[in-house]
This record gives structure tokens, sequence and C-alpha cells, in this order.
């Protein structure tokens, strides 16, 4: 599926490396193909410990979110919404919503990746707004 090698694949099982290339990886099993997500270290379904990095779309739905803030490098109360995202790929990812989140609906809502993140650790999405987004299916 995925047969090409990366020119510099990221290694966040070291936890000074943050999130933030232009693409963002997870983790495919090399015994069952399960995708799983960056920081993990053993394949969820067949507990198999050798997996190789693959592109995720970056495409996803937000399955639960919580306000939260941090204080920032500043002294500030900063605040920032916590999220659980399930990739279109299929792992879910804790994650930082950098946008508005819209008014409770029955829809599910959509998120893309964004590349590059200030300093969060988690990956950060923001909200897609696009028409197809709107037009996905909900599982």
């Amino acid at each position: 599926m995925f047969d090409h090698k990366l020119e510099n694949p990221r290694d966040v099982s070291d936890p000074t490396v943050r999130h933030g290339g232009p693409i963002l990886m997870i983790r495919r099993c090399t015994d069952c193909a399960t995708l799983v997500g960056p920081l993990t270290n053993a394949c969820s379904s067949c507990r198999a410990t050798t997996l190789d990095w693959v592109p995720s779309s970056g495409a996803g739905s937000i399955v639960s979110w919580k306000e939260a803030g941090y204080r920032s490098n500043t002294g500030t109360w900063e605040p920032s919404t916590v999220a659980i995202v399930e990739l279109d790929d299929g792992p879910l990812l804790y994650s930082m919503i950098d946008s508005e989140l819209p008014p409770p609906s029955d829809q599910p809502i959509r998120v893309r990746y964004e590349p590059d993140p200030p300093e969060d650790r988690f990956p950060v999405f923001v909200i897609d707004t696009t028409d197809s987004a709107r037009a996905r299916p909900s599982r």
C-alpha cells in the first residue's frame, strides 16, 4: 500500500520530538497491517512491536473534546481544546484543536491536521469546513 521511503522520518518515541512535519505520520504493524497512533510502541491488534511509519490522510472526526487551558511561557493563561480525534485512517489520537468549535450538532465535527504547530505535545487539528468534509458520512 505504501511503498515509498520518507526522506526524514521522525522518531516520536523520543519524547523531545514534536509532531509538526508537513504530513502526519502514523504507525502500521508489519505483521497484521493494523494502523495505530504515532506514540504507539505495540500493535493494538496482535501486540507485535515491529511498526513502520506511514503517512496519514490527516483528516478525521472529533470523538470527544474538553476545553482546557495552560500557562504560556509568558505566564498568562491560554485557553485550549484537547480532543480525541478518530482519523479516517483508523487510529484514535489525542490532539489539540486550534480553532473554535461549532455549536453542538448531531453531525460529526470534521477536522484536518495542521502542520507545524507552535509548541504542542499532541498533533494539532483545525475544524474542516470544506464541502467535502460536510459530505463525508458518519460511521
